[in-house]
């Protein structure tokens, strides 16, 4: 009887935050993810994303053979909002996006009107942990303080080439 119960309490608990994780990433809605309080080395995952904090002396290149300039933004130059194209087609299915965040403000990021989070400052990865549909997403930078700081993307064509 007590094996009953542990077994029934435990997939209880599996279930609920099998759930939980679900309804907190995705259903088809725009997801907001919150990243407050992340620090360098934090992941986090949602859906075919994930969010990596990194320091800048931990930024690397992908391998450059087979991945593409996705876009590139040099300077925000105190601009409170900018888009950029991402254009993922048959071969270059996967991406990461460097946001580095030099203001005091925190840049709202929007891929595709799918995906939204703010990055305060430092350095964040962002990168599809899946293929994604060959198409094109608007990825939108904001801050109403003004955004310092930069963003690059590129395109992959393997996980690996798209991993930190």
């Amino acid at each position: 009887m007590r094996k009953l119960i542990a077994l029934l309490v435990v997939f209880v608990l599996v279930f609920s935050c099998s759930f939980l994780l679900a309804s907190a990433c995705g259903n088809g809605e725009p997801v907001d993810i919150n990243l407050e309080g992340t620090k360098e080395g934090d992941v986090v995952y949602c859906e075919g994303l994930a969010f990596e904090k990194v320091s800048d002396s931990c930024i690397n290149s992908p391998i450059t053979r087979t991945t593409s300039e996705g876009f590139s933004v040099s300077n925000f130059g105190g601009n409170t909002s900018m888009n950029k194209v991402l254009t993922l087609n048959s071969t270059y299915r996967y991406f990461r996006i460097l946001v580095k965040n030099e203001g005091s403000g925190n840049i709202k990021v929007d891929i595709g009107g799918i995906y939204t989070t703010s990055i305060g400052p430092g350095s964040m990865y962002i990168y599809s942990t899946k293929a994604w549909s060959a198409k094109s997403y608007t990825v939108s930078f904001s801050c109403d303080s003004g955004m310092y700081g930069s963003a690059s993307a590129m395109l992959c064509t393997t996980l690996a080439e798209a991993e930190p």
